[in-house]
C-alpha cells in the first residue's frame, strides 16, 4: 500500500503545484512556503517502500524546488530569491513557537503533550540541520536553473527543472541526512540512499504527470519579459 500512497502523495502534490500557479507568484510562493515547513515536519516518519527505509518527505522538498523555478522562470531571479527567504523565515517560525508550544506546562487531562513532545522536540536540530542544506541548496538550485535558463532555452522547462533538481537534491540529501537524521534513524546510509532514489522517482513521476504547457523562454528571463516584447 506505501507504494500506492507515494504515487497519490506525488500527484497530489503536482496537482497542488499547478493549482497554485493558476494563482501566479504569489500562489506559487505560498505553496512554496507551506511545503518547505510541511517537508521538514513529516521527515520524521519514516516507512517502508520497496523494501527500504525512508522517510515521508521527499516528495514535499521536490514540490517546493517546482514551486521555486516556476516563480524564476516566470517572474524572474529576484521573486525566486524573496521566495527562499520567506520559506526560510518560515522555518525559524515554525521551529520557535514550537518550542514555545512545550513548554506550556499541560493540564491533567492534557493527553497530547507526549505526543508533541515526541514529534516538537527534535525541532532545534531539525531546524540547525534545514538552514543550512536550505541555504545551499536553494542558491545552488537557483544558480543551476539560471545557467540551464541561458544554456538551454528552447528545452521544456520541466527537463530544465529535473535536470537542476537532480542535481541539488543529490547535495541537499547528503547534507540533511547527516546533520538532521543521523543518530535518531536506524540506518543514515540507506535513508540517504533511497531517498536519493526516491527524489529521482519523484522527479521522474513529476515530469511525467506535468502536462500544463509552461512559456518557453529565449533570452528573456521571465513571461513577463515576453509579455513586453510581444506587443
Amino acid at each position: 500500500m506505501n507504494e500506492l500512497v507515494f504515487i497519490l502523495q506525488v500527484v497530489v502534490v503536482v496537482s497542488a503545484v499547478m493549482l497554485g500557479r493558476r494563482f501566479k507568484k504569489e500562489g506559487l510562493m505560498v505553496l512554496a512556503v507551506l511545503l518547505a515547513v510541511f517537508a521538514n515536519f513529516f521527515v520524521l516518519k519514516q516507512i517502508d517502500l520497496v523494501g527500504w527505509t525512508v522517510t515521508c518527505a521527499d516528495a514535499y522538498v521536490i514540490g517546493h524546488l517546482l514551486c521555486l523555478n516556476l516563480v524564476q522562470q516566470e517572474y524572474g531571479k529576484e521573486w525566486a530569491k524573496k521566495t527562499v527567504q520567506l520559506s526560510f523565515g518560515a522555518m525559524v517560525i515554525f521551529a520557535l513557537l514550537s518550542e514555545i508550544h512545550l513548554v506550556f506546562m499541560p493540564s491533567d487531562v492534557d493527553v497530547t503533550q507526549v505526543h508533541y513532545q515526541a514529534l516538537l522536540g527534535i525541532a532545534p536540530r531539525l531546524l540547525l540541520a534545514s538552514l543550512g542544506s536550505f541555504y545551499l541548496v536553494q542558491r545552488l538550485d537557483i544558480y543551476l536553473f539560471g545557467k540551464l535558463l541561458n544554456l538551454m532555452p528552447k528545452t521544456a522547462w520541466k527537463i530544465r527543472s529535473a535536470i537542476s533538481l537532480v542535481i541539488s537534491q543529490a547535495v541537499d540529501t547528503l547534507l540533511f541526512t547527516l546533520l538532521g537524521l543521523y543518530g535518531v534513524v536506524d540506518n543514515w546510509l540507506a535513508i540517504f540512499w533511497m531517498s536519493f532514489v526516491v527524489k529521482c522517482v519523484v522527479i521522474g513521476l513529476m515530469a511525467i504527470i506535468w502536462r500544463e504547457k509552461v512559456y518557453e523562454l529565449c533570452d528573456c528571463t521571465s513571461v513577463e519579459e515576453i509579455k513586453g516584447t510581444s506587443r
